[in-house]
């Protein structure tokens, strides 16, 4: 069975390459230990083995360091927007809003959020919705703010500034239709937010277990 053999191989792979990291960090804790206090040297080996401090490895990342909700699509290489809406309607944060200067999330009676869309900086970008749109607010890959605009229209155009990764959309209301946002300076025909799965990784595990496999509508 293909997916098992998959399945186990990976978990081994993931088990080596865990355990490897581990090694090398403690030769290199080692290797530093005469330049730092026994009191400073034994706290930093007592958190990583209490889960306190979250290894991450070169090589891979454990199951149990995985937060629930923060491995996201565009964070992934397997998976990709397949839609020219990149606005997910699922997502939407009602009762929020986008405090104006900071692009904080606040709670808000009157306005919803479309948060976190990935973007690409200095690009154009169309948008739409039912209500009014807001505010739109920038950040950089680290979630850090950068600028933000105000709008009061229910179509709005606008260019990403530099080193922006990713938006926010504050609308003034709580109905998803027709939310969307198109790259490029012209709205496009109204299309549903949708993954699709890069299946050539597939492929590739499967070639190596040669196996073969086809995608039925």
């Amino acid at each position: 069975m293909a997916r098992r053999e998959i399945h186990n191989e990976l978990d081994r792979e993931n088990r080596n390459n865990h355990n490897k990291n581990y090694i090398e960090l403690y030769e290199k804790l080692g290797s530093i230990s005469e330049n730092v206090s026994d009191e400073v040297f034994d706290m930093v080996v007592e958190a990583i083995e209490n889960g306190i401090v979250v290894l991450i490895g070169k090589n891979s990342v454990a199951t149990e360091n995985i937060i629930d909700g923060q491995v996201t699509y565009y964070k992934t290489d397997f998976v990709e927007v397949a839609s020219d809406n990149l606005i997910n309607k699922d997502t939407i944060l009602n009762y929020k809003a986008i405090r104006e200067g900071t692009g904080e999330l606040v709670d808000n009676n009157y306005h919803s959020v479309f948060a976190d869309i990935p973007v690409q900086p200095n690009t154009s970008y169309a948008c739409r919705s039912v209500h009014d749109i807001a505010r739109v607010s920038f950040y950089d890959v680290g979630g850090d703010f950068l600028s933000d605009i105000n709008n009061d229209t229910k179509t709005f155009n606008f260019e990403t500034p530099d080193e922006c990764c990713k938006l926010s959309i504050m609308i003034g209301g709580f109905s998803t239709d027709q939310a969307q946002l198109n790259l490029g300076n012209e709205l496009k025909p109204y299309d549903d937010f949708k993954l699709k799965l890069k299946y050539s990784l597939l492929d590739d595990l499967l070639v190596a277990q040669d196996e073969t496999w086809e995608v039925t509508e």
